[in-house]
């Protein structure tokens, strides 16, 4: 198992996972603000800043989750 490796990889967390998809996102559709990108999804703006900030309280809920995907 893991425990085998020495230097087992590092699992990302949620909060990762989307902080990485979204940035990427943004960074892919030069052209897309924030703000657009929150319209688009159903997610507010200012949850998906906080979101790319790491500055969430308790991780995004489900549905949120899949509106981002």
């Amino acid at each position: 198992g893991l425990d085998d490796v020495p230097n087992p990889p590092k699992r990302r967390t949620l909060l990762e996972e989307l902080q990485s998809l979204l940035s990427n996102y943004l960074k892919e559709k030069k052209n897309m603000s924030l703000n657009g990108l929150s319209k688009r999804c159903t997610v507010s703006e200012p949850t998906l800043r906080r979101i790319l900030k790491g500055q969430i309280k308790t991780l995004p809920n489900s549905t949120t989750v899949l509106d981002i995907l």
